[in-house]
């Protein structure tokens, strides 16, 4: 025993317990994740929204990626980042959470990705001094309930973070919302189309009702089913006028074969009860011709519709969007004041102010050194957002890009 103890106490053990040390440290950092986020816009780290979001889901919400291995430079990067981003959203994520990175060497998942509605991308590599092409998946599938939504292609980490937990907390949300719904009560997207339109050499308007229809059956199965569509052809030209006027739809003013102006209508509109709201679908004119517009982004259209008639102020014409906006700033800047705040106050106190006694007249007369660095430092802070929002073309609600 004395040997043992002796030996220990002497330089000869000192290698045999390195190695030891090494060992135990591989086997728990084998068992517990842990990583440290170096870099100073710390890229690799959640915010406290993302993280929350994943914390608090009540249902699961699977992410399935699928990239291709050995992408080209500077795609493999790409490549990694979204993986070990991925990987501290599931360290967040409560057991509702689950990641899956696809094999994309093996035909069913090519398959599946395809059905999904990921595409491969066109990617340029170089190889021994000879520039080529390389057909590459880099997306994924988000599914929460029965909605699937894919962020397709994936080819830089701009913002990654903000899309993908922008997706899942939008699904969730609109999923949330329908759930809500009476069991028999539906949402129903009308397409207002006079058939006359078909023959005014209008480009589109022969594959308007199979466009609507095509995007309504994509939007309906990823919303539960809660969605019914209808097709109505105004017989007169008083019915296209009445619906014109109730929705807000477009007009069409034409000769009939007798020389007599007549009205047809265009109008895609979402209704709950007595709720509607008018989708971006009309004719517009494109250098020699009429054209449909609005057909190119339906299902977009419809999503975001179904988003703002279900805004339980949206109706009542209420300006939400500006509202949270300015809440969401506001909120934002109420710990950077304090901290300006007390960074003026200790520095007028170093100066000589005298902020504590004296009578209520007197006290106020000495917040003033403090009020104006304030005020100013407040307005030149609102100055530099307002003309940072206004360099990104941010102009609320409307128009808002998703």
């Amino acid at each position: 025993m004395k040997k043992i103890i002796n030996w220990f106490k002497s330089s000869k053990s000192d290698f045999a317990l390195f190695i030891l040390f090494l060992i135990l440290i591989n086997i728990v950092s084998y068992n517990a994740y842990i990583r440290f986020d170096l870099t100073s816009a710390k890229s690799y780290s959640l915010s406290k929204e993302s993280k929350n979001l994943v914390k608090n889901l009540e249902q699961p919400l699977s992410v399935r990626v699928f990239f291709d291995d050995n992408l080209p430079s500077p795609y493999n990067s790409v490549s990694q980042y979204v993986k070990d981003i991925l990987v501290e959203y599931k360290g967040a994520g409560n057991k509702n959470f689950s990641v899956s990175f696809m094999d994309m060497s093996k035909s069913e998942n090519i398959e599946l990705a395809q059905d999904l509605g990921l595409r491969q991308v066109q990617l340029q590599e170089v190889k021994n001094n000879e520039v080529g092409f390389k057909q590459a998946f880099m997306g994924l599938a988000i599914t929460y309930g029965d909605n699937i939504e894919e962020i397709n292609p994936i080819t830089s980490t701009d913002g990654f973070e903000f899309n993908l937990t922008s997706k899942m907390s939008k699904m969730i949300s609109m999923a949330d919302t329908l759930a809500g719904l009476k069991n028999d009560e539906k949402i129903t997207l009308t397409l207002y189309f006079s058939d006359i339109l078909k023959s005014l050499g209008i480009g589109g308007a022969e594959q308007t009702v199979g466009y609507v229809k095509d995007a309504f059956n994509k939007v309906n199965k990823q919303n539960q089913d809660r969605l019914e569509i209808q097709v109505v052809n105004p017989l007169s030209s008083s019915d296209a006028e009445n619906y014109a006027k109730k929705y807000g739809i477009q007009i069409i003013q034409y000769k009939d074969a007798s020389g007599n102006y007549e009205k047809a209508l265009i109008g895609l509109v979402l209704e709950k009860g007595d709720d509607f709201y008018a989708l971006p679908l009309k004719i517009q004119q494109s250098f020699f011709s009429y054209q449909v517009t609005g057909l190119e982004n339906l299902e977009e259209s419809i999503v975001d519709g179904l988003e703002s008639l279900l805004k339980p102020l949206g109706h009542l014409n209420v300006p939400v969007h500006e509202i949270a906006m300015m809440m969401s700033i506001a909120l934002r800047f109420i710990p950077i004041l304090l901290e300006e705040t007390d960074k003026i106050m200790k520095a007028q106190i170093a100066r000589g102010a005298d902020l504590e006694s004296g009578n209520i007249i007197q006290k106020a007369k000495a917040l003033v050194p403090i009020l104006v660095p304030l005020f100013v430092s407040a307005f030149r802070r609102a100055n530099d957002l307002a003309m940072a929002m206004e360099a990104r073309c941010y102009h609320g609600g409307e128009g808002r890009t998703k």
